[in-house]
């Protein structure tokens, strides 16, 4: 068996390195995209937050079962994980 060693030459120039701000670049029609995205991944997951905003859409009843769902799902691993170590 053979061993064969290789070498690479790894290059970076400065203009890589700089990072470019990130709304400066961008069309306002992405921000408002960008912005449309955030709120709809935060509406479903914010009754699990203090403040549940789909509470006002739905009649000021809470979604019991999402909450139960989260409680079985997401909280008890992690407090399984906590008590085992």
């Amino acid at each position: 068996m053979s061993t064969e060693t290789h070498q690479y030459q790894l290059r970076i120039t400065s203009s890589e390195l700089t990072i470019k701000p990130y709304f400066g670049y961008m069309p306002k029609v992405k921000i408002f995209g960008l912005l449309s995205v955030l709120i709809f991944c935060i509406v479903p997951f914010s009754d699990y937050l203090n403040y549940p905003i789909s509470d006002t859409f739905n009649n000021g009843k809470k979604s019991q079962a999402r909450e139960a769902e989260y409680i079985e799902y997401v909280l008890n691993p992690i407090y399984k994980f906590i008590n085992t170590q």
